[in-house]
This record gives C-alpha cells, sequence and structure tokens, in this order.
C-alpha cells in the first residue's frame, strides 16, 4: 500500500509562542507550588462533543460545523483574511470529485466532518513529480489542505488557478496538518475556561497567557491517542513549571493537564529577534545550486521540513534525490507519554514552529585538524531561547572530499522539560539505488520488501556498517552513529526503508507531521509509508527514514540536549550542551 501525501503567516509572537510551549509537559499536584510541582495527570472528568457553553468561540465554530454538513461538499472552508487567488484556489479545490472523497459515509450518505485548514501557494519544494514543474513557471498554483476528522486524514489538492483546474490530489492516512488561527482560538479559549486549569493555577488565566496553542500533541490513554483526535497542546508557564493543557479540538473539551518541571533556570533579559525577510527571499523562495568541490546540489529552507537539499552529486555521479528533516518528535515522560510533534523551516509564511533566524552558512569540514571537506549548517531558533520552553535546533550537511555524506540533526534545548526524547525524522531519498542489505554472519543480505529495524539490534560489519544501498554504478554503506562523532552519546536509530517510485510523492513534497510525538516504539512516521503492506524492492530508487533518539539531561556536569543562562562577568550568558545525530554515508569503491 502506498498513500501519497505531501497559513497565513504565524507572526514572531506567535511563533515564540509555539516555540516556546508545544509541549511542556508536566509534574505536580494540584495543592502544590508551582516550583515544587508532584508528577500528578489531572484528567477533565466532563464529556461532551458539544462545545461548553462558556467558550463562546467553541460554539461558534461548533454552529458552523453543523451548517457546513447540510452543503454539498459537507467541508467547512477556510474564510478571513485571504486573497482573491486563495478564494479561487479553494473554490476549485472543492468543485473537484478527487478532493471530496471520503467526506460523506459511502452506505449512508452521512457527512462527516471536514474543514479546510490551509491555502498556500505552492513552492519549489512542494514540487515532487514533473507534472507540477510547470508551476514555477508557465502559471500561479496553489495547495489547499482539507483534514478529515472522522478518519484522522489530510488530504490536500494542488490547484492551477490560471487554468481553473485541480493538477493532483494526494493524501496521507492518520496525518494532521497545521491547524489555523481560528481553531487556534477556539483552543486557547477552551483551556482558559476550563476548571480544570482554574484549579491547578490557583486563578483564572488570560487567554493571552497560553502559548503554542497551534502545537499537536498527544497523551497516552486518552482519545488523543486511542482515537486520533486533533489535540493541540496551549502552555502556561509559571515559575519554574508549565501547565500543558490537552485540548481536544475534535470533542471541544479539554482532557487533562500536565505539569512539567522546567529545571534550575535564570532570568535574563531577552532580545527579540525579527523575522528576516532577505531569508524568505534568498533562500525560502526559490532553491539555491551550489557547486564546489566535486559536490553539486540545490539547496532551500522549506515551509516545514527545514532545509532541503536536493539533485545531490558527487563528481558528476547523481547520488541523492533529496534530503530533508521532517519532524522533531519530543516526548515527556516515559510513563505517561506525552509531549509534541515539532516542525522546523522559513521564518515567514511558512508552517513550522521553530524558525530560520539567520542566513545558512558554509565552514570547513575539519578532521585532527586538516580540512577534508566542508559543512552547510542552518539554524532554527526560538527568539526567547534559551528560557524554558523554547527550542534551538540545527540542521547541518556534511560533504567529505572522499565522497561521504552526513546529514546530521542537533538539538541545543531548552525545551519544557528535563526528561525530553528527541527524535527527528530525517528522510534520505537516493537516486538509483534500488537495493538494500544487511549484515547477516559475514554477509550481506538483501531485503525483499518495505521494512524497518531498530539500529541496536542488527549486526554491523568490521567497520560499523549497517545497511549497504546499491544501483547500477554506486554502492553506499550506512553507518549509524554510536557516539564516535561529535561527543554525542548516540543515536540507537530507527531506520525504514521504502520504495519512491517515479511520478509519486510518497514525501517528497512539505509534510504535516507525520508521527506520534510520544510512540516509544517504531510508529515515529515513516511506517505510513509502508504498512500495511510493504512494496517489494528492486524496481524503484529507495528512501531510507533515520529516527535518532536522544535523551536530555539537565543535570550538573552531564548537561546534553540543554541550555541555560551562567553569570559570567557580571552578565547573563547563553550556555548551551547540544546533542549531535546523524548517519555517515560512505561510499564502496568497488562495485561488482
Amino acid at each position: 500500500m502506498k498513500q501519497t501525501l505531501s497559513t497565513s503567516a504565524i507572526s514572531t509572537r506567535k511563533k515564540i509562542a509555539l516555540i516556546a510551549t508545544f509541549f511542556c509537559a508536566v509534574a505536580s499536584s494540584l495543592s502544590a507550588t508551582a516550583a515544587g510541582k508532584t508528577d500528578t495527570l489531572l484528567v477533565e472528568r466532563t464529556s461532551t462533543t458539544v462545545p461548553a457553553t462558556s467558550s463562546v468561540l467553541a460554539r461558534a465554530h461548533y454552529d458552523n460545523v453543523a451548517q457546513s454538513l447540510a452543503t454539498p461538499t459537507a467541508i467547512l472552508a477556510l474564510a478571513g483574511a485571504l486573497s482573491p487567488e486563495q478564494r479561487e484556489a479553494q473554490q476549485i479545490a472543492l468543485s473537484d470529485a478527487r478532493f471530496l472523497e471520503g467526506t460523506r459515509e459511502v452506505t449512508t450518505g452521512k457527512a462527516f466532518r471536514n474543514e479546510i485548514f490551509g491555502i498556500y501557494p505552492l513552492r519549489e519544494s512542494d514540487v515532487s513529480t514533473p507534472e507540477l514543474r510547470r508551476c514555477l513557471t508557465q502559471t500561479r498554483c496553489y495547495r489547499v489542505e482539507q483534514y478529515q476528522f472522522a478518519w484522522n486524514d489530510t488530504r490536500f489538492a494542488i490547484v492551477d488557478v490560471l487554468a481553473k483546474r485541480v493538477l493532483a490530489v494526494n493524501k496521507l492516512p492518520d496525518t494532521q496538518p497545521d491547524i489555523p488561527t481560528r481553531l487556534e482560538r477556539v483552543a486557547a479559549e477552551l483551556a482558559a475556561n476550563s476548571p480544570l486549569v482554574r484549579q491547578a493555577l490557583g486563578r483564572t488565566p488570560t487567554v493571552d497567557e497560553l502559548v503554542m496553542a497551534t502545537t499537536k500533541t498527544a497523551l497516552n490513554r486518552t482519545r488523543c491517542e486511542r482515537s486520533r483526535h486533533l489535540c493541540v497542546a496551549p502552555t502556561i508557564v509559571e515559575g519554574n513549571s508549565a501547565l500543558f493543557v490537552i485540548v481536544d479540538l475534535t470533542a471541544y473539551r479539554v482532557v487533562g493537564a500536565r505539569w512539567t518541571k522546567l529545571g534550575r533556570a535564570q532570568a535574563a533579559p531577552s532580545e527579540r529577534r525579527l523575522q528576516n525577510e532577505g531569508i524568505a527571499r534568498d533562500y525560502c523562495d526559490r532553491a539555491v545550486p551550489v557547486d564546489r568541490e566535486g559536490w553539486k546540489f540545490d539547496f532551500q529552507i522549506t515551509s516545514s521540513d527545514g532545509v532541503k537539499i536536493s539533485n545531490v552529486s558527487y563528481k558528476d555521479q547523481a547520488f541523492l534525490k533529496s534530503v530533508k528533516t521532517v519532524d522533531w518528535h519530543v516526548g515527556y515522560s516515559w510513563k505517561e507519554g506525552f509531549g509534541y510533534s515539532d516542525a522546523v523551516g522559513c521564518p515567514v509564511f511558512s508552517q513550522a514552529a521553530v524558525v530560520a533566524v539567520d542566513p545558512p552558512r558554509f565552514v570547513p569540514l575539519e578532521e585532527d585538524g586538516k580540512t577534508v571537506g566542508f559543512s552547510l549548517y542552518q539554524d532554527f531558533r526560538g527568539d526567547q531561547w534559551p528560557r524554558p520552553c523554547n527550542y534551538y535546533y540545527r540542521q547541518r550537511f556534511d560533504f567529505y572530499d572522499n565522497g561521504r555524506f552526513r546529514p546530521v540533526n542537533a538539538s541545543f534545548g531548552r525545551g519544557c522539560g528535563d526528561d525530553g526524547m528527541y527524535r527527528p525524522v530525517t528522510r534520505i531519498a537516493f537516486a538509483g539505488m534500488t537495493s538494500v542489505s544487511e549484515r547477516r554472519g559475514q554477509q550481506w543480505s538483501g531485503w525483499l520488501r518495505e521494512d524497518w529495524r531498530l539500529a541496536e539490534r542488527m549486526s554491523a560489519a568490521d567497520d560499523g556498517a549497517l545497511l549497504r544501498f546499491a544501483g547500477a554504478t554506486a554502492q553506499y554503506d550506512l553507518i549509524p552513529n554510536k557516539g564516535q562523532w561529535d561527543a554525542s552519546r548516540g543515536d540507537n536509530a530507527f531506520l525504514y526503508v521504502t520504495v519512491h517510485p517515479e511520478g509519486r510523492d510518497e514525501g517528497e513534497s512539505d509534510l504535516p507531521a507525520i508521527g506520534n510525538c510520544c510512540a516509544k516504539d517504531y510508529r515515529q512516521g515513516p511506517e505510513k509509508f509502508i504498512e500495511p503492506n510493504p512494496e517489494p524492492i528492486g524496481d524503484a530508487p529507495l528512501v531510507l527514514w533515520y529516527v535518532a533518539q536522544m535523551k536530555n539531561d539537565s543535570r550538573v556536569g552531564q548537561e546534553y540536549c540543554w541550555a541555560d543562562y551562567v553569570l559570567e562577568a557580571g552578565i547573563y550568558t547563553e550556555r548551551a550542551y547540544p546533542c549531535y545525530s546523524g548517519p555517515m554515508l560512505r561510499k564502496v569503491e568497488e562495485v561488482r
């Protein structure tokens, strides 16, 4: 089985809020003070599918949904400050039979709840098939995103507004797009009006205190996890703790809250970084070609998949179709299982919660004091980092003079808790590599179908290689990170291999969050491209999904995936303790 997948601009303050909260997990009794919370999950006892009357916005939205169910399309259209072309793109999509599939029950014709969540100009990073190339030069195209609540599916249409037709419709099951502003406001009001939140805080919060209201979340043993409802996590930072409020937007209710400890923290003055329109113009709106030291590739800061490099070749030999970081999953509380699925990307007109604040840069790559290649760096950072509930991620691509290549992801903390597990989801699409083998004894044994593995449970060759990818003219070995680089503590990564036939998206375009933030097993998102019927390997290029697992540590002298302010020379200075992850791809010189 294969399912193909892939807002208005979020203000700087909202992005800070998104970063500052996404999943501030929690630990506290109701009677405890904010500085000394214990590990107690607070659960809303009431249950209703109708919004509480105290939430005016929720009631109004519920009524709008009810009205949309009676329309021919059964889809609640996106309203508000839309351009004429956005409105036209939406109208064209709502007239396409493929886009309307799944909006009604087949046997009865009853309407499911469906909403348009976003309408975005198509960007180069969304162009995943040859047919869509014309959108970059010959016409005007938009991406119209629909969420189907009943099935927890995302469906999106690529619309040519000049030709007035839909070029493609794709669906990704069990996936949620970024929510629109109207639902962000509903979530914040539901949280602020919740008796559970008032009880936890000992007061009634204002809506403005809630940050990260658009950040998707999950909470084990609730409908957010079992039924895959659309849930977000508005958060309130108070003292050395953060109250993580779990709002179920499918049922219009608060389902729980949890305190999380933020670790030791010093107060320090903040410096607000403004969004850099130059970054958007130079690195988001177009792909930048690079030709240096035998390597050729294009790179671009995407809307929600970080930096994407594409068309990678080494000494004029095609190597990779593309590489990008799809998601950052951050889970808090091993027992309870809650957290967030984060995105990094462009600072303007973007779906990302943590955005690029500085231009990308190239630096020499050194080993043992010698230059052995070059690296491409891109940082994504919250404006108030390293304050609690702010995040700082780095993407790095290492290009070696001998043909080796390493995609690297790093977390600099600080996050919303001192017990976070960081899992970056990296997608590596090969060019021309159509077979993969793993080590069995002293031999390489080929995979017959798409599959996944946990690196720590695999046998390795003497040089540490776990997988070998091969094509007609080249072979590359994959060597996982076990702490031999960057002073890291190793990745213990999940590895997935899928096929990517020509003409199918398979995650090549910008993806919404594709996995459960807090799953402790292989269900990190890439399995969606494998299950339930793995396809045979051998006739199409392969994609490797690499999901590292890094546990943060706030202990003095043992800091890892962590950051804080330290007092030096009478002023507070940022101090980071990053954790790095990523595999090495090494060329096998002889191909038999």
